[in-house]
């Protein structure tokens, strides 16, 4: 797996703990996820000077609502 992938995952992963602050489990957003894929994706497109492609897929996938 790309490791800017694995970095997009572990930020979209969040830990839970019980009232002790003790590690019981792991939480993974999906909608987070797919916000980070999307954003890093326009990015990439912008920095490759594809600002047509950007402005689509930015359109297509709204973040900020």
């Amino acid at each position: 797996m790309n490791e800017r992938i694995r970095e997009l995952v572990d930020l979209a992963t969040s830990d839970i703990k019980d009232e002790f602050g003790n590690w019981i489990g792991s939480e993974f957003d999906k909608e987070l996820f797919v916000a980070l894929i999307v954003t890093e994706t326009c990015k990439m497109l912008a920095e490759n000077k594809e600002l047509r492609a950007a402005t689509l897929v930015g359109k297509h996938f709204p973040l900020w609502k």
